[in-house]
């Protein structure tokens, strides 16, 4: 590829000669007048382009910005020619080329801020420190400089949207500035990231897409690729409405803001959506209205709707995900900054396992799937601050939570050992009775087709000083998928039926319309204005039947959850422990 610089720009045109009065300017010994478009004017640049465009627009090969020209090409005597019908068709409009500046028949090329080879596009990094410079700004104008800056840098910065969501409430004109250290380190991670130059690589139109990503609360952002090669980054902000729709509704969206970003790159190809909701994936009659007009607008396009596992997908399902609640779970990374002979004592005679420096000495070990290491002289520590911040489950379910990240020889055995030791769980935890004969509900065939629901309380907010809820007595509301035995708890202050119906239309502008739904025979449920929404709903509900709770035994054994996890949680906030 080559890249063409013209020489003097706008001089290259001619003005009508009735029209160079019109750029008149006097000096003490005269007046004068351009007799070629001068710089300053203010439509020069849309005539230029006009002019330029005009002149290559029968090259397919070339890309013309103003007096920048980029051509490329598929084999080299082909670009020989290229280059050859380019140079003659500038002589003859009379436009002159400043060969110093320009690069002829190389494998990479700076064009427009761009680093453009065989392979894709990066950003240009040449001058990034510049905006370290303005750091910290003094007030919103200098701020609005450094988001225009890095705004600049969107296509290749994965989920920029979300990432400056603090950058732009500071120039919210009804918030006064400020800026702290945070911030800093906030501009100076995204820096570091344009600084690794990702390569947005060329697209094949004869392999399909894949699209992936997620929504948060506040902004959507995908990923456009092909095998595993990066083809392009596309966030949003979601406007204040948007900022209400459900789950379901905020994962279409993104789809659809999606595709229609990178309508030139994939229409007319196939292309694989892969998606961590799997309602998406299923034909459903009970869908909203919006839902239904997004679904019509996706029909042009030739896609497949894929369910991704968030525990396939380790980046989106890692410990920020996980952990978001605990705040002290940074006590646990905290072990594992070991110092250097802490890390070798831990590690004679073992193979296989990689050294991380960090400052000031410290060191880390990681497995070769990149699991942290844990010492022996530490796994004790470790095991009982995992089993108290998970709220004291048990051995298996920790180890489970924990053995995607960290390692350390024979960590079932020793979560067992130690954790039947424990002495929360021994007062607090459930013994299971002897059960007689109960009703079996065979497990529904789909997400969300049955919902069982039940209501845990009362609870004395007393036991829980640091909650921001206050004062008297508050039930948890729970809600059941059978199939998945996925699990939503709603701290509420009443149980009366019109409570409880307001969080039953909750679930299912969430997760859609069960068939059924199974709950007690508490008199909020038995209620006409329970029953009557069910009804128009066409959702069947079944009751147990009285004093008989094992028969809506997934419902109770969440029930046995939140009781064990509040019991040990005493003095924290109550939120906490249910989220």
């Amino acid at each position: 590829m080559s890249q063409i610089d013209l020489s003097m720009g706008y001089h290259n045109m001619r003005i009508r000669d009735s029209d160079c009065q019109f750029t008149a300017f006097v000096l003490p010994w005269g007046q004068y007048e351009y007799t070629r478009v001068p710089f300053g004017i203010k439509t020069a640049p849309r005539v230029f382009q006009r002019v330029m465009a005009n002149i290559l627009h029968d090259l397919p090969y070339v890309k013309v910005f103003l007096d920048d020209i980029l051509v490329h090409s598929a084999t080299r005597e082909e670009h020989i020619n290229h280059l050859r019908q380019i140079l003659v068709i500038l002589r003859d409009h009379n436009v002159s080329v400043n060969f110093e500046k320009s690069s002829f028949g190389v494998s990479e090329v700076s064009y427009l801020g761009c680093i453009i080879n065989n392979e894709g596009v990066r950003p240009d990094v040449t001058r990034i420190d510049n905006i370290t410079l303005k750091l910290p700004p003094r007030n919103k104008r200098m701020c609005k400089s450094i988001i225009g800056f890095i705004e600049w840098f969107r296509p290749y910065i994965r989920n920029l949207n979300e990432r400056i969501i603090p950058l732009n409430k500071k120039i919210c004109k009804e918030t006064k500035f400020y800026w702290d250290e945070n911030d800093t380190k906030l501009v100076n991670d995204i820096i570091k990231d344009i600084k690794t130059q990702v390569l947005l690589y060329r697209p094949d139109m004869n392999k399909p897409f894949i699209i992936e990503a997620d929504a948060s609360d506040y902004a959507i952002g995908r990923i456009l690729k092909q095998e595993n090669k990066e083809i392009g980054y596309f966030s949003k902000h979601l406007s204040k409405s948007e900022c209400n729709y459900t789950v379901m509704e905020k994962e279409m969206l993104a789809i659809l803001r999606t595709v229609q970003k990178f309508r030139k790159i994939i229409y007319g190809s196939k292309i694989i959506i892969k998606t961590d909701h799997a309602n998406l994936t299923f034909q459903r009659n009970d869908l909203s209205n919006r839902v239904n007009k997004w679904r019509i607008l996706l029909s042009e396009y030739d896609y497949t709707l894929v369910y991704n596992k968030g525990t396939d997908n380790i980046v989106a399902d890692g410990l920020s995900r996980l952990f978001l609640i605990q705040e002290t779970f940074v006590e646990i990374l905290l072990l594992t900054v070991i110092s250097s002979e802490q890390s070798n004592e831990g590690l004679k005679n073992q193979n296989g396992f990689k050294q991380i420096k960090l400052k000031l000495d410290i060191m880390i070990y990681v497995t070769e799937d990149d699991k942290i290491f844990i010492p022996k002289s530490l796994e004790i520590e470790f095991i009982n601050k995992v089993h108290s911040l998970l709220g004291h489950l048990g051995p298996g379910s920790c180890v489970k939570t924990v053995n995607r990240f960290y390692y350390f020889k024979g960590m079932d055995k020793k979560f067992i050992e130690t954790l039947q030791n424990c002495d929360f769980c021994q007062k607090f935890k459930h013994k299971s009775p002897k059960y007689g004969k109960v009703s079996i509900i065979k497990t529904p065939e789909m997400p969300f087709q049955i919902v069982s629901s039940d209501i845990y309380g009362p609870i004395e907010i007393a036991r829980f000083p640091t909650s921001k809820v206050k004062g008297g007595k508050v039930y948890i509301l729970t809600f059941t998928d059978l199939h998945s035995r996925f699990s939503i708890a709603f701290l509420i202050r009443n149980i009366d039926s019109e409570t409880v119906k307001y969080y039953i239309d909750k679930w299912i502008q969430m997760y859609g319309k069960p068939e059924r739904i199974i709950t007690d025979c508490g008199t909020q449920y038995k209620s006409k204005v329970v029953s009557e929404y069910l009804t128009s709903n066409n959702v069947k509900h079944s009751l147990t039947t009285p004093y008989n709770p094992e028969a809506n035994g997934t419902s109770e054994r969440i029930n046995q959850v939140l009781k064990r996890m509040l019991s040990c949680n005493i003095g924290i906030s109550i939120l906490k422990v249910i989220q």
